[in-house]
């Protein structure tokens, strides 16, 4: 049987820390923004018209054609430095069965507590054909999303270097030619969403070497 190589990743010195708290301050505000965004959401379902030159309108405009833009790929491209960071200069996670536990108990069982109400609720809503069982919804992509791409980072990580700037370049050129597929297929189980925000993720673990 062929043998199989796998790759450890050095461990860096770039700091000692427990947290980085730039990195928190960055994802908390990538955080609130998002909930900004979807707070904002209620005056494009109830039909508000908003007064044009509003301090609500003008903030709803740089919400939805300006901070649409990044608050996603910045708390994904967070989210990947962290790991990084905690599996690089922490040590953790150098286990990819205890990854996909530990990862399993944070994600998928808040998705799967909650799947069964968000199924029902879009069912009688959208009045469904029922595909809501396997295509995550409301705000369960996202977690889901999440799922899949520790794992196949923490996969990839085990094979190649991803702290190399070539393979790093490669792999995100790579993804970029599967980034138009995810709008061409269904969402089941998240892995349309996966091969969408995959390439920002990785691209976030990759930048913590430098």
């Amino acid at each position: 049987s062929s043998e199989t190589t796998t790759v450890i990743e050095p461990i860096t010195t770039q700091t000692t820390s427990t947290r980085l708290l730039e990195v928190d301050a960055l994802r908390a505000s990538a955080i609130l923004l998002v909930i900004l965004y979807h707070s904002f959401r209620v005056f494009d379902i109830s039909h508000i018209n908003l007064q044009d030159g509003s301090f609500t309108y003008n903030f709803k405009w740089v919400l939805d054609h300006i901070i649409s833009y990044f608050r996603m790929p910045l708390l994904i491209f967070v989210s990947g430095y962290m790991f990084a960071f905690l599996k690089i200069t922490k040590g953790k996670y150098r286990d990819t069965s205890n990854l996909i536990k530990v990862k399993a108990k944070r994600l998928l069982l808040p998705y799967i507590t909650f799947a069964p109400i968000t199924f029902i609720c879009y069912n009688l809503w959208k009045e469904g054909t029922g595909e809501y069982a396997f295509v995550p919804v409301g705000h369960l992509w996202f977690i889901v999303m999440l799922f899949w791409c520790f794992s196949i980072t923490q996969y990839l990580s085990t094979r190649i270097n991803l702290t190399s700037p070539k393979i790093l370049i490669l792999l995100i050129l790579v993804l970029s030619l599967c980034y138009p597929l995810s709008f061409i297929i269904k969402d089941y189980l998240g892995i349309a969403s996966c091969i969408r925000w995959l390439w920002c993720f990785i691209l976030g673990y990759g930048a913590y070497s430098y």
